[in-house]
């Protein structure tokens, strides 16, 4: 944080803090606070909220929150190599794995699932640790955290960034997860066309005012059809085991 208000000051940037926004005044390009103040922008405003801000009705079908269960497992040292891995199930499962001074730390999640279809966590979690066991080939591990998280899907798979009917208001939301990744395209996507003013060569493939193909939403389609089957109903006639929490 200290590295980028360094930066911010380098470049005689104003920062509010403790003042959420409420409004946007899309004529004007003008930010309205809680208490009304208001904030008039020179000439771009950019949206970078988890969902898009507002709820614009035009993006409000462009994606989908889901629901992704995370394990903090600790492992013997070198069990697997450090790294980020995934594999290609239906609902996939993620994994990282990083050293500590006397075990390795894994990171595992998936068992996602539609965040408007109602599965008890404790069968997610009971899904989630008995792929982490398949996984591990009955090496021994050590639970020490859990917990669940909001994920931003877009309704075709693609992140949605850059202006959507103001081209003057850009937006950047639906990473999947992959918020590393796609907050560095945004950044070279928005300084190309704030401080450049010319559309960098990955401006059409992103931008939010794209009209969603049949082909993608289909291929989405058929996905979240697979996840449900095979990962939401198999676990909604889960069976939580006796005891445990």
């Amino acid at each position: 944080m200290r590295g980028i208000l360094n930066i911010l000051r380098k470049y005689n940037v104003e920062i509010y803090e403790k003042t959420e926004a409420k409004e946007i005044n899309e004529k004007r390009v003008t930010v309205i606070s809680k208490d009304k103040k208001k904030v008039h922008a020179t000439e771009y405003i950019i949206a970078a909220t988890y969902e898009p801000f507002g709820q614009p009705f035009g993006l409000f079908f462009k994606k989908g929150m889901y629901t992704s269960y995370i394990l903090e497992a600790h492992i013997s040292q070198n069990t697997i190599r450090e790294g980020i891995y995934e594999d290609t199930m239906n609902p996939y499962h993620y994994f990282r794995i990083d050293p500590a001074p006397s075990f390795d730390t894994m990171i595992v999640g998936g068992e996602d699932h539609r965040s408007d279809i109602h599965i008890d966590p404790e069968k997610n979690f009971e899904a989630l640790e008995e792929f982490l066991r398949e996984l591990l080939d009955e090496r021994v591990y050590t639970i020490a955290n859990r917990w669940d998280g909001p994920i931003l899907e877009p309704s075709d798979g693609l992140a949605l960034i850059g202006p959507h009917k103001n081209p003057n208001i850009l937006y950047a939301f639906g990473f999947s997860g992959n918020g590393m990744t796609y907050s560095g395209i945004s950044a070279l996507i928005f300084r190309d066309l704030i401080i450049e003013g010319k559309e960098n060569d990955m401006y059409a493939l992103f931008r939010a005012d794209r009209i969603l193909g049949p082909k993608a939403l289909l291929s989405k389609a058929v996905d979240y059809g697979g996840e449900f089957i095979h990962g939401a109903a198999k676990n909604i006639f889960r069976r939580t085991k006796k005891g445990k929490k």
